[in-house]
């Protein structure tokens, strides 16, 4: 469970780091329906979808936080 949890902060993290402004990402190059929008920064296909909600951005830090205290401090993400 710990590689599961691990590997999915990681694609969170590169997510955001990739985009902080959008709220759903694909998991390549796919773009989405919402490429038209205009936005800056510019969506790349890689974001699904960019509208900035700052609960995306907490889920990563709430996530972050959760495994860190239930997996006895465990800091090697």
């Amino acid at each position: 469970m710990k590689l599961l949890f691990k590997g999915l902060i990681n694609r969170q993290i590169d997510s955001v780091l990739h985009d902080p402004y959008a709220n759903a990402y694909n998991q390549g190059e796919d773009g989405g329906p919402w490429q038209g929008d205009k936005r800056v920064p510019e969506m790349t296909p890689r974001v699904f979808e960019g509208k900035y909600e700052l609960d995306s951005l907490a889920a990563i830090l709430k996530l972050s936080n959760q495994y860190y205290q239930y997996s006895n401090q465990d800091t090697s993400v």
